[in-house]
């Protein structure tokens, strides 16, 4: 199984591994993950994903992968469920792996902090990330957050909150003198409310209406495509697989010349395909049998 070895922040100053490995980026090391750990699956006879069954799997697929040569489960610290039980265990297994963070001999070492962002609380030099299922937050500098607002503005909008959206985000993290926890980088990833990734509160809405409709579906990710055309969603209860698309720019004409190569390949291919210009409502997306009027697929 391919393996990333590093990314564009590496938690300490080790180097990167040359050969076969790939390199990856913060957000393509988090699709990755995502996708390694099938979160970006959605059947309706599976469970609803809570965030326990993220971070098993997340956990899981962690002691299988490395990055510059060292353990990632070691590396990386997923956020655990919160339960009273455990609220003691959890408070001592931050504690030891902020313990791992500052100097290490001539190595000043970071790491990352995988969770879900609940609040963005300002504070006199920026702000404090609270983070669902734990108490303790992460700090980061104005410039930082307001860079990071920029460069992932869906998960950050206040749009996809309406939609009971959620954010997700991979923290590049060190400790301060006075032992906080300091975020020096981060990227972050919308999701629904059953941390099935989106790329706009219109995917979200997306998402949520087929899941509803007991649809059983793939949202690919862009970590490491090398494919022409990256479909919003892919259908996987009907053969051949059909594909649906989400259309939220109007009056852009990269955007309309790249929606219309889409939609050629798509006939090229034969495959079917499911639009919604968001202006108008939702389309039928029941599968055949299931009712409703309209097409269906």
């Amino acid at each position: 199984m391919a393996q990333p070895e590093s990314h564009d922040a590496a938690p300490e100053d080790t180097g990167t591994e040359t050969g076969s490995q790939r390199s990856v980026g913060l957000l393509g090391l988090l699709h990755w993950l995502w996708e390694q750990a099938q979160l970006n699956i959605s059947h309706p006879q599976t469970r609803r994903l809570t965030w326990r069954t993220c971070h098993a799997r997340l956990r899981q697929q962690l002691r299988e992968t490395t990055i510059n040569g060292r353990a990632l489960d070691e590396a990386l610290y997923v956020v655990p469920p919160f339960t009273p039980a455990a609220a003691d265990a959890n408070a001592a297994a931050l504690d030891a792996f902020r313990a791992t963070l500052g100097r290490h001999g001539m190595t000043e070492r970071r790491a990352l902090i995988l969770g879900q962002i609940k609040e963005v609380a300002p504070t006199p030099y920026g702000v404090a990330y609270r983070l669902a299922h734990q108490r303790t937050p992460l700090y980061a500098r104005a410039a930082l957050h307001a860079r990071a607002t920029r460069s992932y503005r869906h998960a950050f909008g206040r749009t996809a909150a309406a939609h009971g959206a959620t954010r997700i985000a991979l923290f590049v993290v060190e400790r301060s003198p006075k032992g906080h926890l300091i975020v020096v980088d981060l990227a972050a990833m919308l999701t629904t409310g059953t941390y099935i990734p989106a790329d706009s509160s219109y995917e979200v809405v997306m998402a949520d209406a087929l899941a509803s409709c007991r649809r059983a579906f793939i949202k690919p990710l862009r970590y490491d495509t090398t494919s022409t055309v990256l479909p919003d969603f892919v259908l996987t209860d009907v053969t051949p697989a059909a594909y649906v698309e989400v259309y939220g720019i109007h009056g852009r004409e990269t955007y309309d010349r790249r929606k219309a190569e889409k939609r050629e390949f798509y006939q090229r291919q034969g495959s079917q395909l499911i639009e919604w210009d968001v202006t108008q409502p939702l389309p039928v997306i029941t599968r055949s049998g299931q009712g409703g009027s309209g097409p269906s697929v």
